[in-house]
């Protein structure tokens, strides 16, 4: 009977993560959508925003595993609707950096404010101790899950 209990316990506990990450996953996606910028070209301005200036399209692709082709793809669309500029390196043409417009660094900006204010609506009434406590839980299921990969 205890054996059970604990399994209720663990399924019930997973349960509920699994929801907090969809109830989270939703909101971002609902701001998303409303930025008429499709996910993967959110993503990567977020990404290019998160690495700097002046990054190449190969760097992208390993920063966001997946492949140069497919980064190509969703830069020209950002390039045509004035999000991110290409640049070709003078020394080496077959180099192109990306650079983040104004119109690309004021999405990224908003996304944060908004992003920020998700995340303190989630924790709201957590006392910095809990928060504390629940970071530190969360990192043993973590190492935990670590563990079971090796």
């Amino acid at each position: 009977m205890a054996k059970n209990s604990q399994e209720e316990k663990y399924r019930e506990v997973m349960s509920k993560l699994m929801a907090i990450l969809r109830d989270h996953k939703s909101a971002v996606d609902s701001y998303v959508n409303e930025t008429k910028l499709h996910k993967s070209q959110h993503k990567l301005l977020m990404s290019l925003s998160h690495m700097g200036n002046h990054v190449s399209q190969r760097d992208l692709a390993e920063k966001l595993n997946i492949t140069p082709a497919a980064v190509a793809v969703t830069l020209k669309k950002l390039e045509k609707n004035g999000f991110v500029e290409k640049k070709i390196q003078e020394s080496d043409n077959r180099y192109n950096e990306v650079v983040m417009t104004e119109k690309g660094r004021r999405i990224v900006k908003e996304s944060h404010k908004l992003f920020q204010s998700i995340d303190a609506k989630l924790f709201e009434g957590f006392t910095e101790e809990e928060m504390d406590q629940l970071n530190a839980y969360l990192e043993r299921i973590i190492q935990n899950a670590q563990r079971i990969r090796e």
